[in-house]
């Protein structure tokens, strides 16, 4: 898959992994690669986490909560002033998760609603933790079993016709090259597949050790705490190579593998450039 493919196959990529992984950079670099590509991005943050920073200012970035998607939902069926009663006593955001799975309805509605508009290229997701991501692609059928007419029914419809089409909406699912998040990762790869029948684009195994080991001679005295150091991360990277080979043993995705970094400055600018090789040698 080369860089355009990866950003113009679809229209919605929602980045999705366990905590800790760098899902959210990763979203973010995806982000900034589209925009240095000519690609017209929205950068959307669902866990209400601070607008990240560092992005081209071209990208159009926002948090959204059920609550302001509620909003705006009211205010597009005639219902403004209930949207503005409920947000000045401050509980529209209680309102907007009050019945099951009414909530990530609202925010996959919203979401609909601007890769419908046409407005942006691509709309890229920071979405939220994997179990949670399940159950936030599921909630338009949940809510079918629920609702089976009206608008709400409407809507869960249009959200599920976006899901289920791979040119419409993918999800990104990202790892470091570690055993347990790569069998997380596998598993929630399988509950997309099986559960929600969203389309799956390349898996990113975040910060992967490429520096060079350097050479030691063990028997000439080098000093023992280096040694040391030299055999932990020698331990360290045959267990990477190992959940590598076990994450593409396990799936007919490209695996993307993007480095460890050991400064923060400048990481988005630097990630999206190695995305974007990247996907270009793993094609």
């Amino acid at each position: 898959m080369t860089v355009d493919q990866f950003l113009t196959q679809t229209r919605v990529l929602i980045v999705a992994g366990k905590g800790g992984v760098g899902k959210s950079t990763v979203s973010v670099a995806i982000a900034q690669l589209a925009t240095q590509r000519a690609v017209s991005v929205a950068h959307i943050e669902l866990d209400g986490k601070s607008l990240p920073t560092g992005l081209d200012a071209s990208v159009t970035q926002f948090s959204l909560t059920p609550g302001e998607a509620l909003r705006e939902y009211l205010a597009t069926h005639g219902l403004a002033r209930v949207g503005q009663r409920l947000e000045s006593t401050g509980i529209l955001d209680l309102v907007a998760s009050t019945a099951p799975g009414i909530d990530d309805l609202l925010v996959l509605g919203k979401i609909k609603q601007m890769e419908q508009s046409r407005e942006h290229d691509l709309i890229v997701v920071d979405g939220p933790a994997a179990g949670q991501a399940i159950g936030l692609l599921r909630a338009a059928a949940t809510m079918q079993s629920t609702v089976s007419s009206g608008p709400i029914s409407q809507q869960a419809q249009e959200v599920r016709n976006m899901v289920g089409d791979p040119a419409r909406c993918q999800v990104i699912l990202v790892t470091t090259p570690a055993y347990t998040p790569v069998v997380e990762l596998l598993e929630t790869r399988q509950q997309l597949i099986d559960e929600v029948g969203v389309a799956l684009g390349p898996i990113i195994v975040n910060g992967v050790d490429h520096a060079p080991l350097g050479n030691f001679d063990m028997s000439g005295g080098e000093n023992a705490d280096l040694i040391a150091a030299w055999k932990y991360r020698q331990s360290r990277r045959d267990a990477q190579r190992e959940a590598i080979e076990l994450l593409r043993s396990r799936t007919d995705q490209q695996v993307v593998l993007l480095p460890r970094y050991t400064s923060e400055t400048s990481v988005v600018s630097h990630m999206a450039n190695d995305l974007s090789v990247a996907l270009e040698v793993t094609q």
